[in-house]
Order: C-alpha cells, then structure tokens, then sequence
C-alpha cells in the first residue's frame, strides 16, 4: 500500500466527522427558529375550543361550564351585531354564607339577569335546561316562562358586534362578598358533539378572581 493511500485511509474518519458536524449544526439552526416561531404571540393565540365552558373560583363561589348557547337557526357561524345570546352558567356557593350575584357585565352588550341571584351557602344555581336550545334571536321565545327554585337566565343583549366560535368573550361576574372574576367564555358546541365537562377540572382550566 503506498503512502498516499494510507494518508487517504486516514483521513477518511475526520472527513466523515466534520460532515456529522455540520449536518447537527444544521439541525440546531432548524430547531432554534422552530422555537422562535413557536414563543410569538399570535392571533390564534387568543382563540380557544368551543367545546367545554370556562371555570373560575373566587372565595367559596365557584363557576362551571360558562358557554354562550350555541346559535340555531340558519347562523350556525355564530352571533351578529344586534343578536342575543344567552349565556349559560353553574355557580356553586360552597360556604356556609350566603352570596348574591349583583352584576353580570361584558364588552360585548349589555346583560339581563333574571332568576335567582341570591345564593344560600351550600346551593347550587344554574341556566335553565331550555337556555341551551335557543337561537341568536330568540331570547325572548322563553323569557316570560316564570324560572323556578334554582334557576338563573342570563342574557346577553344587544350585541355591539359578532361573536363567532372559537373566539372569547369576556365576562366579568360581580359577588357582593366574594369578589369579582372575569372569564373568558367560548361558544357552546353542537348538541351532537359536545363532551361532559369532568367532574373536577384540571386546575389549568380554572380562572380566580381577587375579592
């Protein structure tokens, strides 16, 4: 074997080292400006599923699978300006006081709430099952039925723009002893497809409010 191709055979190895070398570095690059990409604040950053309500614990009050109904009719893309949209809620006075919820509000219109506010410690109030079937513009197609022990009808009214699925609304619920706490509250998915909430939410799901 002459003296060139032992140098050659040498060689090889560090050739094949420094084109390992530069295929990682290559890689790295990639992966840094995938994660570059990945930290920046984006318009779907803001978006959520439309499938399960928000949740939120301010004191001994908490609130569960808060949705706007989903809209029936022929607008199944959402609600427009001018529509109303009930809004469907769970609260759960777990103390031992009792609370009042004494204002319900949103960017987004006004809001009538009608039913039962006041809240012994130890109840349980909620949307009427009826709530959850109506349309964008048919609030009022139940509105008079008189609401029983328990019940809470909460109305979004006069939308001053639409809402459309898989983006928030923000809603604020005011407790005369616990507080305030502001939720950011999705559209309810079709009858069809919709999932049971679980019966203890992740903590992650849940937002707090400061009294």
């Amino acid at each position: 074997m002459s003296r060139e191709q032992i140098m050659r055979k040498r060689s090889a190895p560090a050739v094949l080292r420094s084109t390992l070398v530069g295929i990682a570095l290559v890689g790295i690059a990639a992966l840094s400006l995938s994660g570059c990409a990945a930290g920046q604040v984006t318009q779907t950053d803001a978006q959520v599923a439309a499938v399960n309500g928000a949740n939120g614990d301010i004191g001994p009050i908490a609130l569960r699978d808060v949705v706007l109904a989903y809209p029936g009719g022929e607008d199944v893309f959402g609600y427009a300006a001018g529509d109303e949209a009930p809004l469907l809620v769970t609260i759960v006075n777990s103390g031992t006081q009792t609370d009042e919820l004494v204002a319900v509000s949103t960017p987004a219109g006004e809001v009538v709430v009608d039913g039962m506010t006041t809240i012994p410690g130890g109840f349980v109030v909620s949307s009427p099952d009826d709530a959850r079937t109506r349309g964008p513009s048919s609030a009022a197609g139940t509105a008079d039925r008189t609401l029983g022990i328990g019940e809470l009808r909460i109305v979004l009214a006069e939308l001053t723009g639409p809402i459309r699925p898989g983006l928030p609304t923000f809603v604020t619920f005011r407790f005369r002893d616990a507080g305030e706490v502001t939720l950011r509250v999705p559209i309810d998915a079709p009858a069809e497809t919709r999932s049971e909430p679980a019966e203890d939410s992740p903590p992650g799901d849940e937002q707090t409010g400061e009294g």
